[in-house]
């Protein structure tokens, strides 16, 4: 156990790291964890200004830094200073997610996806810390470059390391109303141009909210292995069709523009054969509350005359 083990500190401050902060995940988190308790403490990291400017979050328990977790020494001067040494846990969300992006470019998965993972991790064991590291469904038999790096990152976090016999991995498919999510383009494609996109028609992936996906971890982070939360799957046709009956948009056009490289029909959550989405089929009613809760969680409380939602009025 290090001198800097947040054990050994003798107060009652209970502090915590979050990397990639500034995203929506972290939005969730830092709120979840500063109304925990007034004696928790957290350092955000992330390599956006401009995001952390727009930080939803104003408190004095919460300190933003910028920093780049796949570079060692700009994640070591972020996490590190003579008076916050020592975090009870690192919340690892920081991560290069757009699957596209990462085929075009597939040193940035490496050195944000595997390479910044084994720095945390690194980092972690110096000051005695549990790492929390987010995955995705699409680790689990991948086919894409996004889903091998997470793959690869799992089996390194998973690893026995100098104080835990593993940390822990949460595992979840796509959060709703994130700023990556389908949510923002679908709002604006049936507002504006009454039309909706679909890759197939029979494709359905693992819905969960973001603020149900940080319940999940912060109830979870004194865990070990593999963490996987209650989760049921939808088409995505039948998303639109949700959304669009929930936003008073009656007639609109769904334009199939084909299944795009990397992309499954149904992503599994685990490596057994019968977690596969096809399986685990949320009810109409469900759907529609999912949805519900995503909308109004993007400020959208009127849903018959939905506000279009901007990159600006995202987290």
């Amino acid at each position: 156990m290090s001198e800097s083990d947040p054990r050994k500190l003798g107060s009652t401050e209970r502090r915590f790291l979050i990397t990639g902060i500034t995203g929506t995940m972290g939005v969730e988190l830092t709120r979840l964890i500063l109304a925990e308790s007034p004696n928790n403490r957290i350092v955000g990291i992330s390599r956006d200004e401009q995001k952390q400017q727009a930080f939803p979050i104003k408190s004095n328990r919460v300190r933003l830094k910028l920093g780049n977790v796949s570079d060692t020494r700009s994640l070591y001067r972020a996490a590190t200073n003579a008076s916050w040494m020592g975090y009870e846990a690192i919340f690892h969300l920081a991560a290069a997610k757009c699957a596209p992006y990462l085929e075009a470019n597939p040193h940035e998965a490496i050195n944000s996806n595997i390479v910044g993972v084994q720095n945390v991790l690194d980092l972690a064991t110096e000051l005695g810390s549990r790492v929390c590291f987010t995955s995705s469904d699409k680790a689990v038999k991948p086919i894409n470059l996004y889903g091998y790096t997470k793959g690869v990152g799992e089996r390194l976090v998973l690893a026995p390391s100098e104080l835990y016999e593993s940390h822990t991995v949460y595992r979840y498919g796509n959060v709703l109303g994130s700023r990556g999510s389908i949510m923002p383009s679908l709002i604006r494609s049936l507002i504006n141009d009454r039309k909706a996109y679909i890759t197939d028609e029979d494709m359905t992936r693992f819905w969960i909210l973001a603020e149900d996906v940080a319940k999940f971890i912060w109830d979870n982070h004194g865990s070990e292995g593999v963490q996987i939360p209650e989760m049921r799957s939808a088409r995505v046709l039948d998303l639109i069709q949700v959304t669009a009956a929930l936003l008073g948009v009656s007639e609109y056009k769904i334009e199939n523009i084909g299944i795009r490289a990397g992309e499954k029909i149904h992503e599994d959550i685990t490596e057994d054969s019968n977690s596969g989405q096809a399986k685990n089929i949320m009810s109409r009613e469900q759907l529609s509350t999912l949805v519900s809760r995503t909308l109004r969680s993007m400020g959208i409380f009127d849903l018959r005359t939905a506000a279009i939602p901007t990159a600006a009025t995202m987290h």
